[in-house]
């Protein structure tokens, strides 16, 4: 597989810095990783993924090797080559295992979809124009989209 474009990776690193620098500034008792972390989702040897940006507050499942169980909240930054995947299979298995936010960012379309499981099946689908709430800091932590849509801004078509 070949290596996330410069868009994925400056989207998912603004997106982990902000969490990052919120849950330093409150004292907070989660911890944000980003990828490459595997993450055993279903707490086997055999289901393993590696979600892009993700948040977990136990730490029970927080391991040296990997992540042991679902995380909290998970964004992945959409790709021609995983965006069905992401999309369908990922999504299916997050709700599963009793992941409570799943986000995905499309950098290319400029679009955001929040599926908040407790809530339903239908998604969230907003621009990057405004902050966004995440929801398992009951709205206090919000993601500035706007300052992730100028950093794509400033990469060039090739």
């Amino acid at each position: 597989m070949e290596a996330p474009t410069s868009k994925h990776q400056l989207a998912a690193g603004e997106i982990y810095r902000q969490i990052a620098n919120f849950i330093i500034e409150n004292d907070g008792k989660c911890q944000v990783y980003i990828a490459p972390t595997d993450v055993q989702i279903k707490k086997d040897n055999r289901t393993m993924v590696e979600p892009d940006v993700f948040i977990v507050c136990d730490e029970d499942k927080q391991r040296n090797k990997c992540i042991y169980g679902a995380p909290d909240f998970i964004l992945e930054v959409l790709s021609k080559p995983t965006t069905r995947k992401d999309m369908t299979i990922k999504m299916s298995l997050y709700k599963k295992a009793g992941v409570k936010e799943y986000w995905l960012l499309d950098p290319e379309k400029r679009r955001l979809q929040i599926y908040r499981f407790d809530q339903g099946e239908t998604p969230i689908i907003c621009g990057l124009d405004k902050p966004q709430p995440i929801g398992i800091y009951d709205g206090r932590l919000e993601i500035d989209f706007t300052y992730v849509n100028r950093l794509l801004d400033k990469i060039k078509e090739s």
